[in-house]
C-alpha cells in the first residue's frame, strides 16, 4: 500500500527468496523487516514512488535471512485496490547470473593479462579472417596501436603476396580445424623482415563450431642458437 508502505500480500516465491514466514510480513514495511541492504537505496525508492516515479525495471540488493544478500531486478506497477493505490512489485533472484558474470569477467582479465605479460606476439581472429585480439607483444612487433589492427585483416601487415598466403592458409585451417606450423617472415615495424615460426590453431564456440584462429609468432631456432 502506498500510503504506508506496507505489505499487503506476498506469494510463496517471495517468502522462500526472503526466508520469512507470511505472518511476520503482512502489514509491516520493507523498512521495518530490514529487506533492502541499503536503507538509503530504500528511501530513494519510496521517494521516488511517492512523487509518482514508478519504476518499471530497476536493480537492488535484498537481505535474505536465509540466503545472505541477494540481487534482485525488480519491476513496479501502480495499481488500484478499492480505491486505494497500491504497488505491485514483481522480483527476479539475479544472484547467481551475476556471480556468474563476475567470474567470466574476472577470467577474461586474468587472460588479457596473462597474453599481454607473454613476450611472444600472439593474436586472435574471427571466421571473417578479422583480428579480434593482439596481445602487447604482438602490436609492437608490428609498431601498431590496438586502434589499427583490430577488424582488419592480415594484409594490414603484411605484403600483398605474404599476405595472400597467409589468407589461404586461415582460410584451409577453418574448413579443416586443426593446428598448422609453418616458417615464414614477418615485417616488423622498422619495416625490416625477420625469420619466424607461425603456428595456428583453430577454436571452437561453446556449441563446438568453428569460431576463429590463435596464432603466435616464434622466432626461428637457429636464430635464437645464433644469438
Amino acid at each position: 500500500r502506498l500510503s504506508d508502505e506496507r505489505i499487503m500480500d506476498v506469494n510463496e516465491a517471495w517468502l522462500d527468496l526472503m526466508g520469512m514466514e507470511r505472518t511476520e510480513v503482512i502489514g509491516r514495511t520493507s523498512e521495518e523487516l530490514g529487506l533492502y541492504a541499503d536503507p538509503e537505496e530504500r528511501k530513494r525508492i519510496f521517494e521516488s514512488l511517492h512523487r509518482g516515479t514508478h519504476r518499471e525495471v530497476s536493480e537492488t540488493v535484498l537481505l535474505s535471512r536465509t540466503k545472505g544478500l541477494r540481487n534482485v531486478v525488480f519491476s513496479i506497477e501502480a495499481i488500484d485496490l478499492m480505491g486505494e493505490p497500491h504497488l505491485l512489485t514483481l522480483m527476479r533472484d539475479d544472484t547467481e547470473k551475476k556471480a556468474s558474470e563476475a567470474a567470466i569477467k574476472n577470467q577474461l582479465n586474468f587472460v588479457n593479462t596473462l597474453l599481454d605479460t607473454l613476450p611472444i606476439p600472439i593474436y586472435t581472429k574471427g571466421l571473417d579472417d578479422r583480428y579480434l585480439r593482439c596481445n602487447r607483444a604482438y602490436l609492437e612487433f608490428h609498431g601498431l596501436d590496438e586502434s589499427e589492427i583490430l577488424g582488419q585483416t592480415v594484409f594490414k601487415v603484411s605484403p600483398v603476396e605474404m599476405a595472400a598466403d597467409h589468407w589461404e592458409r586461415d582460410h584451409r585451417l577453418l574448413a579443416a580445424p586443426g593446428v598448422v606450423v609453418y616458417e615464414g617472415q614477418a615485417r616488423r615495424k622498422d619495416g625490416t623482415f625477420r625469420d619466424v615460426v607461425f603456428q595456428k590453431a583453430s577454436y571452437l564456440d561453446a556449441q563446438g563450431a568453428v569460431a576463429g584462429i590463435v596464432g603466435s609468432l616464434g622466432a626461428v631456432f637457429s636464430q635464437i642458437t645464433d644469438n
